[in-house]
């Protein structure tokens, strides 16, 4: 299956029309009012130099007041639009769990994550197609699909409430920078960010995953077993992810963010839901 496939998929997805679609527009909303409050300070600025003091101290005031207003706009706007990426983001995540559930033979998800990232780190690529034929799914091979998928939805910020990285998370980590090119000082930086996006990415409460059979499935087995759709291994993906909430005061503003228990930042919960046959 293609990134084509990916996109298919994602057009035929309620919830990519409900997440990522309307929170672009509520973004672009935002970015046109910011505009408008933009040129309504130039126009009050303007006359505040034309003007003399009496009236220009009015104006300094109209200034004051809306300033704030347009911070607040502008800093909401660029949350919807981290929204509407990471949404796209999430739907990819669900987007790879079902196709790992579906295909039984995936050579480069098998075995455990060290496996993964011993096989990248000695260069030996072609190896990752010598698995053996009976590689099983398995629960946490799914899992693992989605989380790595996430890593580009996760924030590069240190949040203490969050595990301890495993040795494995700080070599993939590594493993990721050093693929980037970077070297010295800019790469450890960069392993720093993978590291805190990893560590969240991979931290067992971020994440909500289930996998089961898509309904035209279950219908067209009931009324024909003999139907393409009955004797394909058809998967559908239900993705929740929790992604981090970083504009002051947005929380209150976008349905669904809130704290959550034993976390000290405030998450919003992405839905996604991807069936393929």
């Amino acid at each position: 299956m293609t990134e084509g496939t990916f996109i298919t998929v994602l057009l035929s997805s309620d919830t990519f029309w409900s997440t990522s679609v309307v929170w672009g527009l509520v973004a672009c909303a935002l970015v046109l009012i910011a505009s408008v409050l933009v040129m309504n300070l130039s126009r009050v600025w303007k006359r505040k130099r034309r003007l003399g003091s009496t009236e220009g101290a009015a104006a300094a005031v109209d200034v004051a007041l809306t300033f704030p207003l347009f911070f607040a706009v502008t800093m909401l706007a660029v949350q919807f639009a981290v929204l509407a990426a990471d949404a796209l983001v999430v739907h990819y995540a669900a987007y790879s769990a079902a196709r790992s559930a579906r295909v039984v033979k995936d050579p480069y998800l098998c075995g455990s994550l060290k496996d993964y990232i011993d096989d990248f780190r000695s260069g030996l690529t072609a190896k990752l197609f010598q698995k053996p034929a009976g590689c099983e799914d398995s629960d946490e091979r799914i899992d693992r699909a989605a989380r790595l998928a996430l890593i580009a939805a996760a924030p590069a910020t240190t949040l203490s409430t969050l595990n301890t990285p495993s040795q494995t998370l700080k070599d993939l980590a590594r493993l990721m920078a050093v693929s980037g090119g970077e070297t010295g000082n800019a790469q450890d930086l960069r392993y720093q960010q993978l590291l805190q996006k990893i560590t969240y990415a991979f931290h067992p409460g971020n994440l909500e995953l289930i996998i089961d059979e898509p309904d035209f499935a279950r219908l067209a087995r009931m009324q024909d077993e003999k139907s393409i759709f009955a004797r394909s291994e058809a998967a559908r993906a239900k993705v929740t992810f929790y992604t981090y909430v970083w504009a002051p005061g947005a929380y209150l503003l976008i349905p669904g963010a809130s704290p959550r228990p034993g976390y000290n930042f405030i998450q919003k919960p992405i839905t996604a839901e991807v069936s393929l046959i």
